[in-house]
């Protein structure tokens, strides 16, 4: 059985940084420079954005989620924002998908037999 943290390890978090990188992009930061900020390599960056990781999740549909992924984008595309900043941002992500419905319906999809 997955605990519900190997689900935001294994899924929601690759699909926030993908997501992350696909925004910045858009707004003109460069791999090299998305890969640095998140802490991962260029490919893992490249990978993401050719949709060859986290695929799982095609979208988080849950609006304080997009809203905060929106803003931890603009300011790393904006501003000089520190890994301590964006750090704190993806916890804050990771917290509301936690108490979020959302973590407990890819906990059932993925594991049926549970009970609510």
């Amino acid at each position: 059985m997955k605990i519900p943290c190997e689900l935001v390890c294994n899924f929601i978090l690759p699909n926030v940084r993908a997501l992350i990188a696909k925004e910045a992009i858009r707004k003109g930061m460069k791999q090299k420079d998305i890969a640095k900020k998140l802490g991962l390599t260029e490919a893992a960056v490249s990978q993401y954005l050719k949709g060859k990781r986290a695929t799982k999740l095609k979208k988080l549909k849950f609006k304080k989620v997009e809203r905060k992924i929106e803003k931890l984008t603009n300011k790393m595309v904006n501003e000089n924002i520190s890994d301590a900043e964006i750090t704190k941002s993806m916890c804050e992500i990771c917290s509301l998908l936690k108490s979020s419905l959302l973590l407990c319906k890819l906990h059932k999809k993925i594991e049926p037999k549970l009970k609510s």
